[in-house]
């Protein structure tokens, strides 16, 4: 069964071993670029990859995902992954900043932004800079 005919990504967890579970979960974020779906398919890609980070209960999983959303770059995944910017863990911080950076909302910055005031941590601070360096304008 290929990878996009599973109805969500549960499956996807147990039936591909680790490092390339993780490089295929990149992947499925790639293919809803912009630059590489037509309007039909992205936001199947948003939802799967939403759909995954909520019901998932491991951290690395949790990582992973909104690293595979920054592949992504669809804003319609915004207010999925805004309680991310809160979590106790600061690589899960971190990644949250990251799966920001290919969205070209105002919304996206304004997020960035308003997550960025409330961040005590160095590390955290300088991939959320990271990853505003590397978004594209905004209309």
């Amino acid at each position: 069964m290929g990878i996009l005919q599973w109805s969500s990504l549960s499956a996807f967890q147990t039936d591909i071993p680790g490092e390339l579970r993780t490089a295929t979960l990149y992947a499925i974020g790639g293919l809803g670029h912009k630059d590489k779906l037509n309007d039909d398919i992205k936001p199947f890609i948003g939802k799967q990859l939403v759909d995954h980070l909520n019901g998932s209960d491991h951290i690395r999983e949790h990582s992973v995902t909104l690293e595979a959303i920054g592949n992504y770059g669809g804003s319609d995944v915004l207010e999925n992954i805004e309680p991310y910017f809160t979590h106790p863990e600061e690589h899960i911080r971190s990644a949250a900043y990251d799966s920001l950076r290919r969205m070209d909302d105002p919304k996206a910055v304004e997020l960035l932004e308003r997550s960025f005031k409330n961040e005590r941590s160095f590390e955290v601070k300088k991939a959320a800079l990271q990853t505003l360096a590397s978004m594209p304008a905004t209309n």
